[in-house]
């Protein structure tokens, strides 16, 4: 079975699909590759993949994150805060001393993991530049879908001479990962939109517990009626008036959004 585009998922049958998605798993692959790392020879590979990884970071430049776009991250909360992204409206963010260790752990998690892949698979710039024969990982692969206005990048994409599959990494707490039965809600309308903008056909959701490093995945086919569901919801921000849309979301999300000091219909 060849699964590259989302044109291969209609030469199969959805159970052909959800099998072959299912005899895949890149946490496997990830524990494999931990242990062989006893060998000093798969060791040392790895040191040079992370020597690799922050050579190329030092040769970034540091930029601010773009406006007037909808965010990924944010598909399946309010329309409005939706809006207010496309409109470029300032956020009002502020991120206390603990918030801000949560955040830093999670960064530093998604770059641990990273580097294994990086080191198990290869590396490639963006999946764009592979080719049939390509066996390699990219991560951070910027994600652009022009008529949606939406734009972001994903933690991770594999490619093969027989499949692409997108990676999404959560970090959760041990009380969360311990109810972890299917993906958290909103987690795969967010994965969807990267899996549209790279045209993959399927991906995996892995959460990392931070108490005690233990971690789940969560194979994801490209489903059509859930993106068709992304693109009703972006409709109503793209198709609003100049008042914008009203808030479609439970009242205590206006009190955590980031944009309830302009927001005029906030419900808390």
């Amino acid at each position: 079975m060849e699964l590259r585009t989302h044109d291969d998922l209609a030469k199969y049958s959805p159970q052909e699909v959800e099998a072959f998605v299912n005899s895949l798993s890149p946490l496997t692959e990830l524990k494999a590759f931990l242990k062989a790392r006893n060998e000093p020879e798969v060791d040392l590979a790895y040191q040079r993949t992370q020597i690799a990884r922050a050579t190329r970071r030092a040769q970034d430049t540091p930029k601010l994150r773009e406006t007037f776009r909808i965010e990924p991250s944010s598909i399946d909360g309010c329309s409005r805060k939706l809006w207010y992204q496309l409109q470029g409206a300032p956020k009002k963010d502020y991120v206390d001393d603990r918030l801000r260790l949560i955040f830093d752990t999670g960064h530093a998690i998604h770059e641990q993991l990273q580097s294994y892949f990086e080191a198990m698979w290869g590396w490639i710039d963006h999946p764009s530049l592979a080719d049939d024969t390509t066996d390699s990982f990219t991560d951070e692969a910027s994600v652009v879908i022009e008529d949606r206005f939406i734009s972001g990048s994903t933690d991770g994409v594999r490619i093969t001479p027989v499949y692409r599959y997108a990676l999404e990494i959560k970090s959760i707490n041990h009380d969360g990962f311990g109810k972890l039965t299917k993906p958290l809600p909103g987690h795969p309308k967010q994965f969807h939109c990267y899996m549209k903008g790279l045209d993959v056909p399927f991906g995996y959701i892995l959460y990392y517990d931070k108490n005690n490093s233990s971690m789940q995945e969560f194979a994801v086919p490209f489903s059509t009626p859930l993106w068709d569901s992304i693109q009703v919801k972006t409709d109503i921000v793209l198709e609003a008036d100049e008042d914008g849309p009203d808030p479609d979301v439970k009242r205590w999300a206006c009190k955590q959004c980031n944009y309830k000091a302009i927001c005029e219909k906030r419900m808390g």
